[in-house]
Order: C-alpha cells, then structure tokens, then sequence
C-alpha cells in the first residue's frame, strides 16, 4: 500500500526540485529566449500582407496580448496595426448561450469584426 505524506516533501525529494528550480529551469528559459529573440527578424515576412490585427480575448487577456504582439511588431519597424477586439467575445458568448447553428456564429463574428475594421477586406454578409 503507497502512503501519500501531506505534511511536506521528504529530504530525498527536495534536491530533485531544487535541482530544477536552480539549474535546469534558468538555463531552460535562457535557451528559450535566445530562440525567440532570433526569430524577431522574421515578424515583418509572417504578417506580409496584413496591414491590421484583430487580438480576441476573455477579460484582461486580449489586451494584454495585444499589447504583447503590438511590442513585438513595433521593435522591428512593421507597420501593421494590431487592435484588442475583446468587446467582440459577448457575441461569442451570445451565441454559446443559445446555442445558435454554427455558421450562425461566425456570421456573427464575421460581420462584428469587418463593422469594427477601418477598411474590410471582403464582402460582408450584409453586401451579400
């Protein structure tokens, strides 16, 4: 029978995790970055083409990642616009409360993102 013991790690286990919080973890984010860093060049080719974004988030999340991609872009001299769009997640949540057709729901989306845009791309639904 394995006997679970709540009051704490034992003296065995607690190298493991200092090991991991003190050495593997630091060289891991290092590692990490430095990765990242080297991709930043590349920005400007993945959004070729896109001259605004549109971040979708719940709450303080699409904000905030909005401002994380708007940094991003900035540091290496793109002009695309980047938007937080989170007031948009009501129509999502709209439309999982009553339970609409799925073609419905990007309907939805679709026209609440172009009315929001400066200069949609497309033809709305409302065109159609």
């Amino acid at each position: 029978m394995y006997v679970v013991n709540y009051s704490g790690l034992q003296r065995k286990e607690t190298w493991v995790i200092w090991f991991l919080f003190f050495f593997w973890l630091p060289f891991f984010c290092v590692y990490i970055c430095n990765f990242v860093m080297n991709l930043f060049p590349l920005l400007p080719e993945a959004f070729k083409g896109n001259k605004q974004i549109g971040v979708i988030g719940w709450g303080s999340q699409g904000p905030a990642q909005a401002q994380n991609l708007r940094d991003s872009i900035a540091q290496v001299k793109s002009d695309v616009v980047v938007k937080a769009l989170s007031h948009l997640m009501k129509h999502v949540l709209l439309v999982l409360l009553k339970r609409v057709e799925p073609w419905e729901i990007f309907g939805r989306l679709f026209l609440a993102v172009t009315s929001y845009a400066a200069k949609p791309t497309g033809p709305t639904l409302k065109e159609r």
